[in-house]
């Protein structure tokens, strides 16, 4: 969570971390400072276009979660951190 939270900071001209949304934790409980907004169906209610970052590897699982969240004003940003370094194959 830390290095995702470290990777909006870098591009905050864009983007400011605001929170998580979570279905197994309760809204308004507190994570590294931060408070849970509410759940999927939570996200799926607000009315302002609103970047949503996963922090989830396993692709089954993300694509559950993804295809929950039937909101147009939610969209997933591509957030590379400035330490990451590609190798030329």
């Amino acid at each position: 969570v830390k290095v995702l939270i470290d990777a909006i900071n870098q591009v905050k001209s864009t983007y400011q971390f605001l929170g998580y949304y979570d279905d197994g934790i309760e809204k308004g409980t507190i994570i590294n400072n931060f408070p849970v907004l509410g759940n999927i169906n939570d996200l799926n209610q607000i009315s302002e276009k609103t970047a949503v970052v996963l922090g989830i590897g396993d692709p089954t699982i993300k694509h559950k979660i993804v295809s929950g969240i039937q909101n147009e004003a939610v969209y997933f940003p591509t957030l590379i951190h400035p330490s990451t370094y590609l190798y030329d194959s």
